[in-house]
């Protein structure tokens, strides 16, 4: 089943990543698209874990829910649109704020690499 893009990417991104994150949590994004909704599910601990999900978890401290369009434009842009259409999220900001933080800022080849020896 094809997934959309930017739930793709950071499928690959926390599939690909061997370091610690360095915070804790459960994030789900869902992407709406016409067909349906993609949930996707990152557990951030000790090591990241990632799966396309079939419903968000119960225990899930934070969701962003966003309409095709809009990871669309993130994808190509790295912002939503706007005004965006579908974009709300809910939960622990500060959870989001780390997620973004290590997985979507732009980093040097050093920052990456010592990521990878954590």
């Amino acid at each position: 089943m094809e997934h959309p893009a930017l739930l793709e990417l950071l499928d690959a991104l926390i599939a690909n990543d061997r370091g610690a994150p360095g915070f804790r949590g459960t994030i789900s994004i869902v992407v709406r698209t016409p067909e349906r909704e993609h949930i996707w599910q990152a557990v951030f601990a000790e090591k990241s874990s990632a799966a396309f999900v079939d419903a968000v978890a119960p225990n899930t401290q934070a969701v962003l829910l966003l309409g095709e369009r809009e990871a669309n434009l993130i994808l190509e842009t790295g912002e939503p649109p706007q005004p965006p259409r579908l974009f709300v999220g809910a939960g622990d900001r500060a959870l989001f704020s780390a997620f973004k933080d290590r997985y979507l800022s732009p980093k040097s080849f050093i920052d990456v690499r010592a990521g990878a020896k954590r």
